[in-house]
């Protein structure tokens, strides 16, 4: 069995219905031809008995009633169905009779046998003379044509002309022949001017779904830089920009999840080296399983495990979508409760925090969040400006705060990353240079964890060079001024 394409479905339906349109118009057009050329047939041999009508309105004048047409013999109408002098029509006998008044001149023969069907009827159609014309009701035959007689400008009968019938209308015949045997051609041709253009609409139509098929396949296979052309500017058009737009989202998260696979493993290969060569030495008997040993193997399985609890609480966050343990939460009291945790280790290093330009607000601000999680947030800034920062440097903090979003500010001094890198401080194992390093310290995952952590609630991060010579971070949080609030 053939398999039914879209392409197909879309000439067969456009097809069809040009066949059906076609059919019906035919039919239409041949029907109003045959009544047409019926009307027109009347129409025009009514044109030629003006005569006629002028004579029984003359008639009528001169009588004053239909009395004069009461003869038995019919000779009255005879005389009156005799044309002038000139006239293309001769003198009609009746039907019924088979008699013609050889007293007078002969005429020219009744070729269009107007004669047996003209008839005359008063105003209230009762038949007065000639042709019996059957009636509906108040209406003539719909198969006759029929013209006043008037006196006074009243309508004191009707003329009226019975169509020919078709059987003897030869001549008609051949000419509706003709008319139908063209039509017939005509639709035809239509029919087939239908199917090009079905095909050629469905073939346009069916070339971009075409070109995306393709492409997905080209993804499937693993190509996720496949790209389709869009030519047009229609849905379809649309369609295939957000498919390259689709694959091009895939092929930089590809490129990204290999990153950070080898990232991933590049940090957890150090750790795990030095624990081999510590194991290896002391299998081997270099080393001794003394106090120095031992440290030595904590501090680097205590740095495998911050690295991979690291990972994962980056990754659950940015997978998750619940709020079941979210709460109201004043985030400057958080804040302050993560400055007042690290005051000593800043002490130690010769570093001042100022955070006189913390204002406290009233009313509240509130968040709805986890206190813990956005404690994590500061005390990674935190920890960032105390690894980073030269000694007796400083960290001002200040704050600006609206009715529905709180800015804190992270401003410490020299040095400063490029501003190159400031773009990509938060992407997972980031590091600018020897100046902020591994060597340093850390797993370079934790300005990473704050941007997960602030946009988890609701917020954004962003970092700039400060003007203090060293590096600003900005975490907006949106808030709301009243604790039965949400913002």
């Amino acid at each position: 069995m053939m398999r039914l394409t879209i392409q197909r479905k879309v000439f067969l339906a456009t097809f069809a219905l040009s066949c059906v349109l076609v059919g019906v118009l035919a039919l239409v057009v041949r029907w109003n031809l045959g009544q047409g050329f019926e009307r027109y047939v009347s129409a025009a041999e009514f044109a030629r008995l003006d005569w006629l009508v002028r004579k029984v309105e003359a008639e009528y004048e001169t009588h004053g009633n239909w009395f004069f047409l009461r003869d038995p013999s019919g000779q009255t109408w005879r005389r009156m169905l005799r044309p002038p002098p000139g006239r293309g029509i001769a003198p009609l006998g009746s039907s019924n009779s088979g008699q013609r008044d050889m007293s007078r001149d002969p005429a020219p023969t009744d070729s269009l046998r107007i004669g047996p069907r003209i008839g005359l009827r008063d105003a209230q159609g009762q038949p007065l003379a000639g042709a019996e014309i059957r009636t509906a009701g108040a209406n003539w035959s719909s198969s006759s044509a029929q013209r006043p007689i008037l006196y006074q400008g009243a309508v004191v009968g009707h003329l009226t002309l019975q169509a020919a019938p078709a059987a003897l209308d030869a001549l008609d015949v051949t000419f509706l022949a003709s008319q139908s045997r063209n039509l017939v051609l005509a639709a035809i041709a239509a029919l087939m001017l239908s199917a090009i253009a079905a095909w050629l609409l469905s073939r346009h139509l069916l070339r971009p779904i075409a070109a995306l098929h393709k492409g997905a396949n080209q993804i499937a296979q693993g190509q996720l830089d496949a790209s389709i052309p869009v030519h047009a500017h229609d849905e379809m058009g649309d369609l295939a920009q957000t498919f390259n737009t689709m694959a091009k989202r895939l092929g930089s998260m590809e490129a990204s999840r290999r990153s950070w696979i080898a990232d991933t493993s590049h940090e957890l290969r150090t750790p795990l080296a030095v624990l081999r060569a510590e194991i290896e030495a002391l299998q081997d008997g270099v080393h001794s399983p003394d106090r120095p040993t031992l440290d030595r193997m904590h501090r680097q399985t205590t740095q495998l495990t911050q690295l991979v609890d690291d990972l994962r609480l980056s990754s659950e966050l940015q997978e998750e979508t619940t709020c079941s343990d979210r709460e109201l939460i004043a985030p400057i009291d958080v804040l302050g409760d993560s400055v007042a945790g690290f005051q000593q280790r800043f002490t130690g290093v010769n570093m001042t925090v100022d955070v006189s330009g913390v204002a406290s607000t009233e009313p509240a601000l509130w968040l709805t969040g986890n206190a813990g999680r956005l404690r994590q947030v500061f005390d990674n800034l935190l920890e960032n400006s105390l690894r980073y920062t030269h000694s007796g440097g400083r960290l001002t903090i200040t704050t600006q705060a609206t009715s529905c979003v709180l800015q804190i500010h992270f401003d410490d001094t020299a040095p400063a990353p490029p501003s190159e890198a400031l773009p990509h401080l938060f992407e997972r194992f980031f590091r600018v240079d020897a100046s902020r390093s591994r060597a340093t310290g850390g797993s370079g995952l934790g300005l990473a964890i704050c941007k997960v952590l602030v946009e988890w609630h609701g917020g954004s991060l962003e970092a700039k060079l400060s003007k203090f010579g060293g590096l600003r971070v900005t975490v907006s949080l949106p808030v709301c001024s009243a604790a039965t609030e949400t913002p």
